[in-house]
């Protein structure tokens, strides 16, 4: 009776957690004709991306509510025609930018096949692709996630035989291929591979490999901790019971550092020996939970006769949805955990076709917070749903309401919002035109509104579960007078017409204005116009006002100096300049150092004189000097002439500085060296890749940064590169550094190869061995002698010859030597040879000698 009770009080708990959270997805957004979707979220705006086939690539974009902004063919990416059966391209979004970078399939012919990288730009254009891999075959499954530096993470896999193959991984860092992993697996190529980033950065990607095996076919786990340097390989993920054909993996990872899987089992013994979707949850690379999600019976026979699922959670990896087919191409359905995976709520139908054979044309699962989205392929159109499984939406407070005036900064505080969970983002549209302006994470911000402004600033608050809300507050920013400015001093020539020139400065930068002009200073405004022409019949020093009036009604004045006059062009001082070495001077508008009633600057000629390092060069009045060598520090003073069309002249000059700056060591690049296995790099020649034109070459130092897989030594600036590890093969880049005396560096990085190749066997001396007659000669163990760094030692081989009369007995690596009879009497050199899996040979001589039981 205890026992039944607990079981009924373990139920009745679960019903009530699944019952506070139940399913409510939305209804479906038609995003369109096409199949094989992929999709990722904007973690910043909650924007959802969506790529998907439809002869060639659409992306497309959905606000955090799920309706549709933006919907595109992918211009350059017009040859990844087909989904469905041959799998489908991928996206993944930069935090850093909040813009999708997508891979996508090029056909050769031949079931041959390419990998393209792009990623659009800030202008909506999308770079040219970058090819990562070429004619490989069957390369159809790729998988691309971006982490939070921007660094770029591919893993694609391609056949090497019928359907068996291999996958790699790929880092793009800046738009370039960085680095490669190859060999991952094995794999097979009617299976999936799959990719994501979690919290710190942690990679994690899935490799499957469904084949019928009674220990199950493995879901091979990697786990990277550095960034992609190394990946290491985790193991299967399928638990003991899952039997059969094991595959169609999926792989989440949350931001609180738990790992989510969904995989298919063709037999599983959890559920009687059918076919299964199961859930596995890992952290820390070590497995927390393994539990079948499907009901026993629950899914039909299959193409591979295993299920289909995509997973994803919430931020604390405590909600979790798990979507399943039905069978190939059949109903979709999806279920919720709210208990971390260890119980699963009632299934919901999310369509009533979806997919196809195997996992190829498959629908994918993603969440961002506490909400989920889930994008299919349904008879022949692509669809989107999303499901809320968090708490209370958060309560936005925007304060105020808030006055201010144009030009000057208003502090707008929303610390009253409220939530349930954590607010981790304020975005502010300060006019309420439906376009946020700025985001940040704390509750208070300044704007400065750059004209007078009645009316509303939205409030969006966002929660840690990606919830939001917005609310709207009244805003009235006044208007400032311009700031008015007459121009001048004038000079005018007597009985001239003379133009003058006014402006305003104005806090409200989006302000207009209009001038009046009093030409006397006796306060009445004779003329209107920013610039008026006017002519004064007495010579001498007139004050003129002018008056600025903004849009606004705002008013203010300024006067200016009008010298009336007769003569020559009149020069003022050319403000010196000093620059450093290598920096150019600002070119000199001579217009503005000289002035003349009687003609027009383009009237006015000018040369120059007193330069002996500089060069001078004026060309339509604008004088531009530069240093005869650009090498050269010091200092001259340069006059210059201006004259007008009767010759008369006038004179100003100005001093013009260098100083000295040194200059860094220039690098050219170095060339790549590849090499076998157990061959020496050429060595480089450090001086034949840097100029300096400060320094000589023995007079710059040379470094290289840490590299885990080559040591680098530099001796003369000759650089020595060798593996680290002799038996490592692979890619790596070494940056080198050039510095010259004054600490100006440079850097070049170069690529080192080293290829595979396979080592024989090593076998160490082996004692010879002498007994007396009616004695055994010890067994052998050649495992206490053997070493192969490329085989383990149960896959060598040993045979033996030489022997006349002794007889050899080889149990593996075990060796037992017998005389022919019991009197036997003599001595006898065997030759033993070990061969590894290639048939590469190492060979040792033994003596095993019995003599008379007398002999001392």
């Amino acid at each position: 009776m205890r026992l039944h009770f607990i079981r009924a009080v373990l139920i009745l708990s679960w019903l009530c957690i699944n019952a506070a959270f139940p399913q409510s997805w939305s209804n479906e957004v038609d995003l369109g004709t096409g199949s094989t979707p992929d999709m990722d979220i904007d973690p910043v705006t909650g924007k959802i991306f969506v790529v998907y086939h439809d002869e060639g690539l659409v992306l497309v974009e959905l606000n955090a509510s799920g309706a549709i902004v933006k919907k595109e063919n992918v211009s350059v990416a017009t040859a990844d025609k087909e989904g469905g059966f041959r799998f489908g391209a991928t996206v993944a979004i930069d935090p850093t930018t909040g813009l999708p970078h997508i891979c996508f399939r090029e056909p050769l012919g031949g079931d041959f096949y390419s990998i393209q990288y792009t990623r659009k730009r800030a202008d909506g254009s999308w770079t040219s692709p970058l090819e990562i891999a070429t004619n490989l075959r069957r390369a159809y499954s790729v998988r691309m996630e971006v982490d939070s530096k921007g660094v770029v993470h591919v893993v694609h896999g391609f056949a090497t035989e019928d359907v068996f193959g291999e996958a790699m991984y790929i880092r793009i860092i800046n738009g370039e291929e960085d680095s490669f992993i190859p060999a991952l697996g094995p794999y097979r190529v009617d299976d999936r591979v799959e990719i994501a980033v979690g919290k710190d950065d942690v990679l994690n990607i899935v490799i499957n490999r469904p084949d019928d095996l009674d220990s199950g076919g493995p879901v091979w786990y990697y786990r990277s901790t550095n960034g992609g340097n190394s990946l290491n390989k985790i193991g299967s993920i399928h638990y003991g019971g899952a039997g059969g054909r094991n595959g169609n993996g999926d792989v989440f990872a949350d931001q609180s550092g738990n790992v989510h899987f969904a995989y298919g089992s063709a037999r599983d013994q959890a559920r009687n020996g059918a076919q299964s979707v199961r859930y596995a949850r890992y952290r820390d690379g070590s497995k927390v939970r393994d539990v079948a999600v499907s009901e026993q019976g629950e899914l039909r026979d299959w193409h591979q006769n295993l299920g289909v699922g995509s997973v994803a959670a919430t931020n604390d990896g405590k909600k979790i949805v798990l979507a399943y087919n039905l069978g190939d191409g059949e109903a979709l359905f999806a279920r919720l955990s709210t208990d971390e995976g260890q119980t699963w709520g009632a299934r919901q139908q999310l369509a009533s076709q979806s997919g196809g054979s195997e996992s190829r044309d498959k629908h994918v699962v993603r969440a961002a917070g506490n909400n989920f989205y889930a994008a299919y392929p349904s008879f022949g159109n692509v669809y989107l749903r999303t499901l809320r499984a968090g708490g209370a939406p958060p309560v936005a407070n925007a304060g105020g309401p808030y006055n201010g005036a144009e030009g000057s900064p208003i502090t707008f505080n929303a610390s009253a919002s409220t939530d349930d969970g954590q607010i981790v983002r304020y975005r502010w549209d300060w006019t309420s035109d439906g376009v946020f302006d700025d985001s940040t994470n704390t509750p208070q911000i300044q704007h400065t509104y750059p004209d007078d402004f009645t009316g509303q600033a939205t409030l969006e608050v966002v929660d840690n579960e990606n919830d939001r809300t917005r609310v709207k507050v009244q805003v009235t920013v006044a208007n400032v007078p311009p700031v008015a400015d007459a121009g001048g001093p004038y000079v005018a020539l007597l009985n001239q017409p003379v133009t003058l020139t006014g402006s305003a400065t104005d806090a409200g930068v989006l302000d207009t204005h209009t001038f009046r002009w009093d030409l006397n200073n006796d306060g009445t405004f004779d003329l209107d116009g920013k610039s008026v022409t006017v002519t004064f019949d007495t010579p001498g020093k007139k004050r003129v006002r002018v008056r600025a009036i903004d849009n606004n009604g705002g008013v203010s004045s300024d006067t200016a100096s009008v010298n009336v006059g007769t003569g020559a062009p009149t020069t003022t001082k050319i403000p010196n300049q000093t620059v450093a070495e290598g920096t150019p001077f600002t070119p000199i508008a001579l217009d503005n150092y000289v002035t003349d009633v009687d003609n027009t600057p383009n009237q006015i000629s000018w040369s120059a004189f007193g330069n002996t390092n500089l060069i001078v060069s004026i060309v339509n009045r604008i004088a531009t000097i530069a240093p005869a060598d650009s090498e050269w520090a010091g200092a001259e003073t340069i006059s210059f002439i201006a004259k007008d069309p009767t010759n008369k002249a006038d004179t100003t000059t100005g001093r013009f500085t260098v100083t000295a700056v040194n200059d860094p060591p220039r690098l050219s690049t170095i060339p790549a060296q590849r090499k076998g296995e157990g061959k020496p790099f050429d060595p480089i020649t450090l001086d034949d890749y840097v100029f300096d034109p400060d320094h000589r070459d023995n007079q710059i130092s040379w470094s290289t940064k840490p590299n885990a897989f080559f040591n680098v030594t530099i001796a003369n600036r000759i650089a020595t590169v060798a593996p680290a590890d002799s038996e490592w093969a692979g890619v790596s880049f070494i940056t080198f550094v050039a510095t010259d005396p004054g600490n100006a560096i440079d850097s070049v990085r170069a690529r080192f190869t080293v290829d595979p190749a396979n080592d024989p066997p090593r076998i160490a001396a082996i004692p010879e061995q002498t007994i007396k007659r009616g004695e055994t000669f010890a067994p052998l163990n050649f495992a206490d002698y053997i070493n192969d760094p490329d085989d383990p030692k149960d896959k060598l081989r040993l045979t033996a010859t030489g022997n006349r009369e002794l007889a050899v007995f080889i149990n593996g690596l075990i060796v037992t030597i017998l005389p022919p009879n019991a009197s036997w009497l003599g001595s006898e050199t065997i030759n033993f040879t070990v061969r590894d899996t290639s048939n590469a040979a190492g060979t040792v001589a033994v003596k095993f000698t019995v003599r008379d039981s007398n002999s001392p």
